[in-house]
């Protein structure tokens, strides 16, 4: 069953997928070399799909399965300052869900011009 990303705190648009595209095709290669950072419980965050599965959530929040461990949600910091979901949508939600800090890496315009091009990406 799906749920919609606000039932976890996320705001849904569908311009947000607009929004983080550059983010999108950055490599991992280059996302990993963003520094790991915590955000705390229940900040506000843009979501880019309108649902999650709820399954997914309800088995780490019922602890049927861990939670991933070293494994960052991706965000992207536009020039308000407001977050978007790049990756991490489920993750995102079961902290909402847990009331945990999230573990996360935080790309905008700036840190975006310091990794470089890659020569396959288009933007």
């Amino acid at each position: 069953m799906t749920v919609a990303t606000s039932e976890y705190g996320m705001q849904y648009n569908s311009r947000n997928a607009q929004v983080i595209a550059r983010a999108q095709v950055v490599s991992d290669d280059k996302w990993e070399t963003v520094p790991i950072q915590t955000l705390p419980a229940g900040a506000p965050l843009n979501a880019h799909f309108e649902t999650v599965e709820r399954r997914h959530v309800d088995r780490v929040a019922e602890g049927e399965v861990p939670p991933r461990e070293n494994y960052p949600i991706r965000l992207w910091r536009d020039g308000s300052g407001e977050l978007y979901v790049v990756d991490g949508h489920v993750r995102a939600a079961i902290y909402y869900t847990l009331r945990k800090p999230m573990s996360v890496r935080i790309m905008d315009e700036q840190s975006l011009a310091e990794l470089g091009d890659d020569e396959d990406e288009e933007f």
